[in-house]
């Protein structure tokens, strides 16, 4: 069975024990703004651009979060730093990462009046322990790389912070609006590339424009999934078709998930949102998944499973193939889960109680092998609305972004 088919029968039968960490990235419109959340309650923020100042405020709250502890600015354009001046007013985080120096915009001096004495320039290769099991480190820097090259950048995109967060064998990198060369963006992906290895999420940088993502950078990463923050009819054009058309070259890739459709290029892969996209790891039977799930079922929720060396080789032929699915069946055959309508149980609830859980939008439709579950989700995941509330917008201002094509 080839590894894609093997991936698509994950996907359809599971047994899902155990929820860790989480990564949120959230649907803002035409900007960029990614929540992680360690399995402590821990949480850093990654830009907030996009939608208005109010509305950002109620878009965190209705994600269950009442405090953030750090944020970064990957770098000061408006629609990844638009909002960071009230995030901080808000939820008062002890520091305020950033790539140093000036830039002359309103939006940047609100920010670093927001921020006064929590401002601080982060460094290559400075590591922030988020809670002991999740890592979050700084490979690149104002073109300055954690393994003491540089390259020489002169546009504020390729300023970019690049952060590699990794949680246990879990690696996802995102790194703003990185450049890869062309248009006069300098390519600071081929020499971040080789630093960052092979990982499983990739947030794709600049919103799918054409001077980022380039070959070299894909295939050297070689992600299972590719996430795109963008805002449906931006005027920018993304994310462009020769981005999705490189992305969707790599063998790797599963997916490419977007916030929204955008207003652009098409391929087979994209699975639209129109929501935030939640990332989580999951770990059943020794084979470790990332779940992928749109917060308004843009999507069917997404498993793709890694492990480092062969955690996953259940049957000893040193591989992950379809005779570990037929084991994980075998043993795990109690617990299986469908995937096909979303999470529901198939045969009889596990005992054990998660961590985190909500009480499910839905009702799990009954099936032929045992009696209709009633059961929690291990999210603590609010509703989108709540009465009184207006909806959020798809899309935000766009002032002050460089566009790129």
């Amino acid at each position: 069975m080839s590894f894609f088919r093997w991936v698509l029968c994950l996907c359809s039968i599971i047994s899902a024990q155990s929820w860790s960490f989480e990564i949120v990235c959230l649907n803002v419109g035409q900007g960029d703004s990614t929540l992680i959340r360690g399995d402590n309650g821990k949480t850093v923020l990654i830009d907030a651009g996009g939608i208005s100042d109010l509305n950002f405020r109620q878009l965190l709250l209705l994600q269950g979060i009442g405090k953030i502890d750090e944020v970064i600015s990957t770098h000061y354009d408006r629609d990844h730093i638009g909002n960071m001046d009230e995030v901080i007013r808000t939820f008062s985080p002890s520091v305020a990462y950033d790539h140093g120096g000036a830039h002359e915009t309103t939006t940047f001096d609100q920010y670093v009046a927001a921020a006064g004495d929590k401002r601080q320039t982060i460094q290559p290769g400075q590591v922030i322990d988020l809670d002991g099991k999740t890592i979050l480190t700084c490979i690149v820097v104002d073109g300055s790389l954690s393994n003491g090259t540089s390259v020489s950048v002169q546009d504020e995109n390729d300023r970019s912070i690049g952060i590699l967060v990794e949680y246990g064998e879990f690696e996802f990198f995102i790194s703003g609006d990185l450049g890869g060369g062309g248009l006069g963006a300098a390519d600071v992906e081929s020499q971040v590339a080789p630093i960052v290895g092979d990982i499983e999420v990739l947030r794709i940088n600049h919103h799918g424009s054409s001077t980022s993502s380039n070959q070299t950078f894909l295939e050297t990463l070689m992600p299972e999934l590719a996430v795109i923050s963008v805002g449906g009819s931006n005027p920018f054009g993304h994310p462009t078709q020769e981005v999705l058309d490189r992305i969707g070259s790599i063998e790797s890739v599963e997916a490419i998930l977007q916030t929204s459709e955008g207003n652009a290029g098409t391929h087979e892969l994209v699975r639209d949102a129109n929501g935030h996209i939640r990332l989580s790891v999951v770990v059943n039977n020794g084979i470790k998944f990332v779940r992928a799930s749109s917060s308004t079922a843009g999507f069917s929720p997404i498993l793709i499973p890694f492990s480092a060396g062969l955690s996953g080789d259940l049957d000893g032929n040193g591989k992950q193939d379809a005779g570990d699915l037929a084991m994980l069946l075998e043993t795990s055959a109690p617990d299986v889960f469908s995937f096909s309508l979303g999470w529901h149980k198939v045969g009889v609830l596990p005992t054990a109680t998660p961590t985190r859980t909500f009480t499910p939008s839905f009702t799990p439709t009954p099936t032929p092998t045992g009696p209709t579950p009633t059961f929690t989700l291990p999210f603590n995941t609010p509703s989108p609305t709540t009465p009184g509330q207006t909806p959020l917008p798809t899309t935000g201002p766009t002032a002050g972004m460089t566009p790129g094509t």
